[in-house]
């Protein structure tokens, strides 16, 4: 949206990481501007091991030169979410740009903070679709209701 790129890492590959690297770099070129990178990390699932960080690493140092600041939104509890905070924190120490990372515990923090830092607001857009706008779950609903000789409902 605009110029924010959001993902949802529960894994990752390298050519996933290649991939969001890319569009992020073509929202910066397409845009002009610098891009926001939202990273929601779910809660479960082990930490990071240390092959992994070396690849994040180098990930969020291949992204930084074209992100205005990177937004990690790490969920869950206990151990395996120190770790998480802890390893994004060693990663943005290890840039020159440290101040440009931005750790919250839930998404809707984090989209109050682009929005005021960022002017983007992404919760609306997440949230309520343009008028006339139909989600694919009420799509298919209708047609459900269609092919049971029903009339579809109007909203």
């Amino acid at each position: 949206m605009e110029n924010v790129v959001y993902t949802s890492w529960s894994g990752f590959t390298t050519g996933e990481l290649g991939d969001v690297a890319a569009r992020i770099a073509d929202l910066k070129r397409t845009t002009g501007r610098p891009v926001v990178y939202v990273a929601r990390i779910p809660g479960g699932g082990p930490a990071f091991t240390a092959d992994e960080q070396a690849v994040l690493l180098e990930y969020l140092n291949e992204i930084l030169p074209f992100c205005a600041a990177l937004h990690h939104v790490i969920e869950g509890d206990g151990f395996v979410k120190s770790a998480r905070l802890a390893a994004v924190n060693n990663f943005a120490r290890a840039t020159s740009r440290a101040r440009d990372f931005v750790v919250h515990e839930t998404l809707d923090g984090a989209f109050a903070a682009i929005r005021a830092a960022h002017g983007v607001d992404l919760r609306d857009k997440r949230t309520n679709p343009p008028p006339g706008t139909e989600r694919a779950s009420s799509a298919f609903r209708a047609a459900a209701r269609i092919a049971e000789g029903k009339k579809p409902r109007k909203d």
